[in-house]
């Protein structure tokens, strides 16, 4: 009997007046894939996709300043369709709900069968060998956490339904509703320009593209981040894109975002 009282006891005190302590949450993991797609006489993707892994290689974010665990890159003939929607599985496969994965893209894109598209290196002027939005969808939103995505290719607005005729804002309408956008709580998004506008580089001397160069600048001593914070934000980096293209740029071409004014930290040394 007294062993029984002594074991009650035990239990009773193990309990009594004890308040688990709250879980730290996990700082974020950052990782990233870079995607660039040359071909024809469209050569400067995988300049660009070299600049923007400059710039995240010197990224160290918050008090703890973070930096990405790893850069994955696909350029040219390795980005095709299955390695580019398998990358970024694989790539992103372990991220948690607190995570935060970028994936650029830079290469030909458009419209294909009233379907928005990416052109991978295999691609052979069907919708089947092209990276459709429900695709590029599909794979991002596969993992959890915050996904950054920066998209340089025209009509590359189609992606976040950003548009500006009829015709492209009845094509998103359509996939509005089936969820293929974007434009879920888990992306912040750069586009490259509008749904109807046609995505610009330059393909003299080193090529570069104006969206990747604009961004590159920006960076250069954190010149976007106009709240002086430290930190450049979606909506900083939007802004001084279009300032840039604006006065380097003769051809039309409005950088997009999602979601709209959007203060997400993207980029901080």
């Amino acid at each position: 009997m007294k062993i029984i009282i002594l074991i009650l006891t035990l239990i009773f005190l193990s309990g009594c007046g004890v308040t688990p302590e709250p879980l730290e949450p996990n700082e974020p993991v950052y990782r990233a894939l870079l995607v660039g797609v040359s071909m024809g006489n469209l050569q400067s993707p995988s300049y660009n996709v070299d600049r923007m892994k400059e710039i995240l290689d010197k990224c160290k974010f918050g008090e703890e300043e973070v930096e990405f665990l790893f850069i994955d890159e696909l350029k040219n003939e390795d980005a095709t369709k299955e390695a580019t929607l398998n990358g970024i599985v694989s790539a992103f496969a372990e991220s948690d709900e607190n995570d935060i994965s970028y994936f650029y893209w830079m290469g030909h894109g458009g419209i294909k069968d009233g379907v928005p598209v990416l052109i991978p290196s295999d691609y052979n002027f069907t919708l089947e060998t092209s990276i459709t939005v429900h695709e590029l969808e599909s794979a991002l939103s596969a993992t959890l956490g915050t996904k950054v995505v920066f998209l340089e290719t025209c009509h590359s607005g189609n992606f976040i339904g950003k548009s500006i005729n009829d015709f492209n804002n009845m094509i998103i309408d359509i996939f509005s509703g089936s969820k293929d956008l974007l434009i879920s709580e888990q992306y912040q998004v750069l586009t490259a320009c509008k749904g109807s506008q046609l995505c610009w580089s330059s393909e003299c001397g080193e090529p570069y593209g104006y969206f990747n160069m604009a961004f590159y600048k920006g960076c250069q001593e954190l010149i976007a981040d106009e709240d002086e914070d430290g930190i450049i934000n979606l909506l900083e980096m939007r802004d001084y894109i279009k300032l840039w293209i604006l006065l380097h740029c003769m051809h039309k071409q409005q950088v997009q975002m999602y979601p709209d004014n959007s203060t997400f930290p993207i980029v901080e040394y």
